[in-house]
């Protein structure tokens, strides 16, 4: 009886991992939820005389639909799939803002 338990505990908390950030982010795919979650914390920390610039780039990335994000994330982690990397930088930003801010800023600067 646990082990049913267990394991529908673990369905339930792989299918939150894997549907929260598009539910959320209300996108189709992860590299697109990671590109919202990024203007969203980039929106929240800029300081007012950078909101115009940052609301220009949300317009831009809207029309990405994640390929800003895949692309991005593929050429940080050539080995690992674009769309595993963007569910582990979605998730880590949830629990750590500063540092999606300063690795988006990095991986646009490259």
């Amino acid at each position: 009886m646990w082990k049913i338990i267990a394991a529908a505990v673990a369905a339930f908390v792989l299918l939150v991992a894997i549907f929260y950030p598009m539910i959320n982010e209300q996108t189709t795919s992860p590299c697109a939820a990671l590109e919202r979650r990024f203007l969203s914390v980039a929106i929240a920390e800029s300081p007012p005389e950078e909101a115009l610039a940052v609301q220009l780039a949300r317009k831009l990335l809207d029309l990405g639909k994640g390929k800003i994000a895949r692309q991005l994330v593929r050429r940080d982690n050539p080995d690992i799939p674009a769309v595993i990397t963007c569910y582990q930088y979605y998730w880590h930003s949830m629990f750590d803002r500063q540092w999606l801010l300063r690795t988006g800023t990095r991986m646009i600067a490259r």
